[in-house]
């Protein structure tokens, strides 16, 4: 126990959960899009330690935050009241299932001295001869001492003696490299990473060591106004890309796997990690990096109004920052996104009108307040020079500005009823969502149906269906083009073929509209309940 500190982690607790040790309450979680440390020092035993964690359950804390806020109840449920993937209550492509649990690992770190907490490298300019880089260095110590602290980037070497006081240290590098290698997606060239290491050296003794992966690279979202709207589109390296891709959920309820290998085969060069599931982990943003697929990253709110008192808006202030500073370093982030149709849903979906003006000026008053507020404000200090975007999409389908400014969500396909036609007809500046449904393979109905239940309309069929019309909406779209199918098999097939003339039409638009359109994110890459 000669240590200075005892450092508990927990990388995921989903959501609400005590954490007792040997009897002691010593951690009180809320939210599962964060980690959770705590000091045990003061209440370890060098041996036989009971640690406890009781996860509670969410509805009747809902009901008390629900109180609370004056007795509102929030468009989008009770799940608007908990910083937890909101999927978990359900949507039209997913079952409910509220979860509960430790999520990661859990670990304890025995801590005597300073280490590196952070270590991330800004871009302040790039040419074809130059790249100029700050690199940075946040260290944490329990003594004051005198250290030297060095970094290796591109075989540079460069070391300081810095005096490390007791608390939280700052430190940064000026860094030159000549001739840099850009990193591009992988349809334009290349996807080049450098490599910086960080060495903490007391009195000849290494004590801390940390690397990180990066690339060189500009990424801007262009949104300026034009003769006809406003555009959206990005520019990598100064050039303005064409965004080939699709929307990701969570690859499945309970855990996750990913797919980008997959997506690179099909040409995608963007990924937008939905704003209703998780943030990924660290791994998926590698992968992207590796293989050259630029990541529309939301924050993780969807389809709903959320409080913005001050309890809540200190958990989303330390969750952010943490996911910031946790994936800044990635060439992939293209963009931060403050979240999924709010603000589409506020103007156009009936939400404004449900409330007294009272009581809609405080909502909307929250809404402002953590996405025209709070989040660009930590976007712009920690995001590393990546764009912000308040809402996608700008525009709901029930504003014709949606064709015109901005990001579109066009669901005039499928949930309308409108024909396939009208994706030649209703072209944005950016498709950031549409789709179209099908049913899968076969081999896939086959893992949850016993041959009798191999129907349309068989329980289980319909358990998988959770789209509330989804099954009608397949088959009137059908109908329109096709003769009825004979069997089960053929209506599978079909629906199949529908879906992929369907998208074929509005993909084919998309990028036939260039630049007008520059980009077209198919709704969505990945299943967790086909």
């Amino acid at each position: 126990m000669n240590f200075k500190k005892w450092i508990l982690n927990f990388d995921c607790l989903d959501t609400y959960a005590e954490v007792y040790l040997n009897g002691k309450l010593i951690l009180k979680a809320d939210n599962m899009f964060r980690k959770w440390t705590v000091d045990i020092k003061q209440l370890a035993n060098p041996a036989n330690n009971e640690l406890k964690i009781i996860f509670l359950a969410p509805e009747p804390i809902e009901d008390q935050k629900i109180k609370a806020y004056n007795g509102i109840e929030l468009p989008g449920g009770k799940r608007a009241f908990h910083r937890k993937a909101q999927y978990h209550y359900g949507w039209d492509w997913g079952p409910r299932y509220v979860t509960s649990g430790i999520q990661g690992k859990v670990f304890l770190e025995a801590i005597n001295n300073p280490t590196i907490e952070d270590l991330w490298v800004k871009q302040i300019s790039v040419t074809d001869s130059l790249a100029k880089l700050n690199v940075f260095l946040e260290i944490n110590s329990a003594i004051a001492k005198d250290a030297i602290v060095s970094i290796n980037i591109d075989n540079q070497i460069i070391k300081k003696e810095f005096f490390v006081s007791n608390g939280t240290n700052y430190l940064n590098f000026e860094v030159f490299i000549k001739n840099p290698k850009l990193w591009w997606t992988h349809d334009l060239g290349d996807q080049i990473q450098y490599k910086v290491e960080a060495k903490l050296v007391l009195e000849d003794e290494l004590i801390d060591y940390k690397s990180k992966n990066f690339g060189i690279r500009t990424i801007k979202l262009i949104s300026k106004r034009d003769s006809i709207g406003e555009a959206f589109y990005f520019e990598l390296n100064g050039v303005p890309v064409f965004m080939k891709g699709a929307n990701y959920i969570p690859q499945e309820s309970f855990y996750n796997r990913y797919l980008l290998t997959q997506a690179k085969m099909a040409n995608m060069n963007m990924l937008r990690v939905w704003g209703g599931g998780l943030y990924e982990k660290d791994k998926f943003y590698d992968i992207c990096d590796e293989l050259g697929i630029l990541v529309w990253q939301d924050f993780m709110y969807a389809c709903a109004m959320y409080p913005a008192n001050k309890e809540m808006l200190e958990n989303i202030e330390i969750e952010s920052i943490e996911q910031l500073k946790r994936l800044r370093n990635h060439p992939s982030i293209a963009l931060w996104c403050g979240n999924n149709e709010i603000a589409e849903a506020w103007n156009h979906w009936g939400w404004k009108q449900s409330f007294s003006s009272k009581n809609a000026e405080k909502i909307y008053g929250d809404y402002q307040q953590i996405f025209q507020k709070t989040l660009p404000n930590l976007v712009e200090r920690y995001g590393n020079d990546v764009s912000y975007w308040e809402s996608s999409p700008k525009f709901g389908r029930g504003n014709p500005r949606s064709v015109f400014e901005g990001d579109a969500h066009y669901w005039g396909v499928w949930h309308d009823v409108e024909p396939f036609e009208m994706f030649e007809e209703k072209v944005p500046r950016f498709m950031s969502e549409f789709g179209f449904q099908s049913f899968p393979e076969m081999k896939t109905i086959a893992t949850f149906t016993k041959p009798e239940d191999r129907k349309i309309d068989s329980e289980a069929m319909l358990n998988h269906q959770k789209h509330p019309r989804g099954n009608a909406l397949v088959t009137e779209y059908m109908m329109r083009d096709y003769n009825k199918p004979k069997d089960f098999e053929s209506f599978v097939y079909v629906s199949q073929v529908l879906q992929a003339e369907g998208m074929k039409k509005g993909i084919d638009a998309h990028r036939r509209n260039r630049p007008y359109c520059m980009g077209t994110l198919y709704w969505q890459l990945n299943d967790c309940w086909p």
